[in-house]
């Protein structure tokens, strides 16, 4: 659809120049208006901007310019930061090691600075010129990967704040370790049939033994009763991840200690080497073990301050997309979930299941949910929602994010059990209310607050005329008696 209409050209008698009219609907690229620059936005949420361009048949570069406008809307919106808690870590634009930085809010669970010219100390001050030194002084915690420059830079800009990192990164130099070990192993051994069980085997050694298919599992079986050193190597990578689980530092130190120990005589260089460097970082590998440094999990938070409670009101289905998972891992992050869910009486409605691809796909379509995997990074790239349905198994509603706020679950459960759930107040809020994707949260409908709000009116002129109408009765009544 096309609108043409005539925008007015107006000579300046200040400056002498000719000045266009400015249109408000119009988005900044003035062959679109602003609630489709917003629409295209709201969807670039769920979607690359190539699926986005090739839908709606727009090009590209359109389509990331309105992106762009639709989020500078949204940063607005969102206010000024003020973190407590932040992620620091490094993004590649292009090839070349070109980096910018990401810092975000995790409490919040949503990116507040983009920038730098590099991974350096000195981008990463250019975040905390811009946040400033009250809001500084407010983070008490920093998780980042072992990269100096940011250590340096968040020791003198936020000297408070404790200092985590990230198990993920940590793990990976493990990783590392445990590569160089194979390699080494490969150029050590002459006999090609001793090489052959090594050589290929590079993820089945990285990967945990409860990820790995069956057929897999008796590949790492073979190489490792072929090969004692990889054995060894293999068993100490395991034990390792063990340090995470302990919730005071001293038991963790004493852990570690012992780990250490155990690579005497090995002959494991890269493990020792990975040693020395968490000797070098131990006091940000430990912050871990300090309550306080728990981040939280979003959507449990918003589950616990809801009224409502699993079993009861409702029940959660939570589907492991890796085929690979097994039962037991689906135990574990179900025993997480629910320990910080804490609630009684919850167990049996919170259920944790695992799939082959072919039904993990399946489900997903059913559903409308689209993922993909990235061989590259070896994980599934998706969106974070939540799918509500109804009593009879109908998608009610979408919620999109990482964090879902109290309200916005509560008015998401009523709508979804069709009345069944909450209070008559819920329904009437709910009445009056729509889910805004592009807020994340119910926004409130003017034309349905306004009919309310005359119904409401006419109940009330209603019943002063009945006042009224019984009065005069009462009044002619009692003139009548008196004649």
């Amino acid at each position: 659809m096309y609108l043409e209409f005539e925008v007015r050209r107006v000579l300046c008698r200040s400056c002498g120049k000719v000045k266009r009219e400015r249109v408000e609907f119009l988005a900044d690229n003035p062959f679109y208006t602003k609630r489709f620059g917003y629409y295209v936005g709201r969807r670039c949420r769920t979607a690359t901007v190539q699926d986005i361009a090739k839908e709606l048949k727009l090009d590209w570069h359109t389509v990331k310019e309105l992106d762009k406008q639709y989020m500078k809307v949204q940063l607005t919106k969102a206010g000024k930061p003020r973190p407590k808690v932040i992620g620091i870590d490094e993004i590649s634009i292009r090839k070349g090691h070109t980096y910018r930085i990401v810092v975000s809010d995790l409490e919040k669970t949503r990116p507040i600075w983009f920038g730098g010219q590099d991974r350096s100390e000195e981008s990463l001050k250019q975040f905390f010129d811009e946040l400033g030194k009250p809001k500084s002084a407010r983070i008490r915690l920093a998780v980042m990967d072992m990269w100096k420059p940011f250590r340096k830079a968040t020791i003198a800009h936020a000297p408070q704040a404790a200092i985590l990192y990230d198990k993920f990164h940590v793990l990976r130099q493990l990783n590392e370790a445990m590569d160089k070990v194979r390699k080494a192993e490969y150029q050590r051994l002459t006999n090609r049939a001793d090489r052959t069980y090594i050589k290929g085997q590079k993820y089945v050694l990285l990967s945990h033994r409860e990820n790995l298919s069956p057929e897999k599992r008796q590949r790492l079986k073979t190489l490792l009763a072929a090969n004692k050193r990889l054995n060894t190597a293999y068993v100490l990578k395991e034990q390792f991840a063990q340090l995470w689980e302990y919730r005071r530092e001293s038991w963790a130190r004493r852990f570690f200690e012992q780990w250490r120990a155990s690579l005497r005589w090995q002959r494991l260089q890269p493990f020792e080497d990975f040693a020395a460097l968490i000797e070098r970082h131990w006091e940000g590998v430990a912050a871990y073990c300090r309550p306080e440094n728990k981040v939280a999990l979003g959507f449990v938070e918003g589950l616990k301050k809801l009224d409502f409670a699993a079993n009861k009101q409702f029940r959660i289905v939570t589907v492991l997309l890796d085929p690979k998972e097994t039962d037991e891992t689906a135990r574990r992050f179900r025993a997480r979930y629910l320990a910080q869910y804490n609630r009684p009486g919850s167990e049996a409605g919170w259920t944790f299941l695992t799939g082959s691809d072919q039904n993990i796909r399946a489900l997903a379509k059913a559903v409308g949910f689209s993922y993909n995997y990235n061989e590259v990074r070896g994980e599934y790239i998706h969106p974070a929602a939540l799918t509500l349905l109804s009593p009879d198994g109908k998608i009610a509603r979408y919620l999109y994010g990482l964090e879902y706020p109290e309200k916005t679950l509560r008015l998401g459960v009523v709508e979804a059990s069709e009345g069944r759930v909450g209070s008559s107040l819920d329904r009437l809020v709910l009445y009056c209310f729509h889910y805004d994707s592009s807020e994340g949260r119910y926004a409130p409908i003017a034309a349905r607050i306004m009919q309310l709000g005359g119904a409401v009116s006419l109940v009330v002129l209603a019943g002063f005329l009945t006042i009224l109408i019984r009065r005069d009765k009462k009044r002619a009544l009692v003139e009548s008696t008196a004649q």
